[in-house]
C-alpha cells in the first residue's frame, strides 16, 4: 500500500518541483519590474499630491492658459523632485531588465518590425535631462507597437518614447522627462 501512495505523489512532487523552479526564474526577472512598477506607483502619488495643489482648471478654450497650466504643473513636480537624477527609476538592476527586454524586442522577426517601424518615422536626436521639460526642438517619436508590447504598461499619467536609443520616461500631460535609460536598445 505504501508503495502504490509513493507512486502516486511522484508526478505530484514532480509537478511541484517544475512549478517551484519556473518561480524562481520567473522571480528573478519580476523583482527589477516590481522595483520599477513600485518607482513609478510613487512617482503617480507625488504628482497627485503636486496636481492637486494647483488651482483647478476652470474649462477654457484659451492655449495660452492650458500651455501656464502645463507648465505650472512641470515646474511644480521639478521643485517637488528636486536632486532627483538619471537613473532614479531606472536603477541599475531595473535598467539591466529594461536592455534585456529591448533586446528581446530586437531580436529575430518582431525585432525587424521595430527596426523598420524606426526607419520609416524621423530619426530623433537630442539631448534629455530628469525633471526637464522634453525639448520642444527634439520631436517626439511614437514607440514601434511591437518594442512597446515588450514594456511594463505604464499609467495613464506617463508614457515612453525614445531619443536615439534612449527610452525616455515622460510624464504626459507636464512634458517632464521623469527619467530615461540610455542605450535602451541595442
Amino acid at each position: 500500500m505504501k508503495r502504490l501512495r509513493h507512486a502516486q505523489l511522484l508526478p505530484v512532487v514532480i509537478l511541484i518541483s517544475i512549478v517551484l523552479a519556473a518561480g524562481q526564474e520567473t522571480g528573478k526577472n519580476a523583482a527589477p519590474l516590481q522595483q520599477f512598477q513600485e518607482q513609478v506607483d510613487a512617482y503617480v502619488k507625488l504628482r497627485k499630491r503636486v496636481t492637486d495643489s494647483l488651482p483647478k482648471m476652470k474649462p477654457t478654450p484659451s492655449a495660452q492658459d492650458l500651455a501656464d497650466r502645463k507648465k505650472q504643473l512641470a515646474t511644480n513636480l521639478a521643485e517637488a523632485r528636486a536632486g532627483a537624477s538619471q537613473g532614479i527609476i531606472f536603477t541599475p538592476a531595473v535598467a539591466a531588465e529594461f536592455r534585456k527586454l529591448g533586446k528581446q524586442a530586437m531580436d529575430g522577426q518582431r525585432g525587424a518590425r521595430v527596426r523598420e517601424s524606426l526607419k520609416s518615422a524621423e530619426p530623433v536626436q537630442g539631448q534629455v535631462r530628469v525633471n526637464q521639460v522634453y525639448p520642444s526642438s527634439v520631436p517626439l517619436q511614437s514607440m514601434p507597437p511591437t518594442l512597446l508590447m515588450t514594456l511594463p504598461k505604464l499609467p495613464m499619467e506617463l508614457e515612453y518614447s525614445l531619443v536615439g536609443r534612449t527610452l525616455v520616461l515622460r510624464d504626459f500631460e507636464a512634458g517632464l522627462i521623469v527619467d530615461y535609460l540610455p542605450e535602451a536598445i541595442p
